[in-house]
């Protein structure tokens, strides 16, 4: 009968800590498509939360709570906002889907972690989104190293 106990007992105390090391791992692994991320050499911001729709995006909040935006920053600025409209997660990658602000294009990425605070972002099927240059609109680079900003998002 003892051993029984002892057995039950060693059962739950490994069961309780293996859920607490799940627990854990997941709050970890789902934090890491949540933040406000930049590209320092293309002037890009991106701001997602791909766990709750708690984003507003600047000058659409009548929109209401969102998942995520991509802009430009201050010194050069994308051809319009890119509301996240679509996403899907697998493991360390998500795909994003994004619209214009006018809903004319769109445009799909893929958005990797590799690091800490390091993702790639890469178009897939070609690159719709532009920015203006002089009185031209150039497209932004197919491929980017984004690091993620410390501030925290809600």
């Amino acid at each position: 009968m003892k051993n029984k106990l002892f057995c039950l007992f060693l059962f739950c105390m490994t069961a309780s800590a293996l859920f607490a090391q799940s627990a854990s791992t997941k709050a970890v692994n789902d934090s890491i498509f949540k933040g406000n991320f930049y590209s320092p050499h293309h002037h890009v911001q991106l701001v997602i939360n791909l766990y709750h729709e708690s984003i507003s995006v600047p000058g659409y909040e009548f929109l209401g709570k969102m998942n995520g935006y991509l802009k430009g920053d201050a010194s050069q600025y994308l051809y319009g906002t890119w509301m996240l409209i679509d996403y899907k997660i697998q493991g360390n990658q998500a795909e994003l889907r994004f619209t214009n602000d006018i809903g004319s294009d769109s445009q799909t990425i893929l958005f990797t972690h590799k690091a800490d605070n390091i993702y790639i972002y890469s178009t897939k099927n070609g690159n719709n989104v532009s920015k203006a240059v002089g009185r031209k609109l150039v497209k932004i680079a197919d491929e980017m190293v984004f690091t993620r900003k410390t501030e925290k998002l809600p």
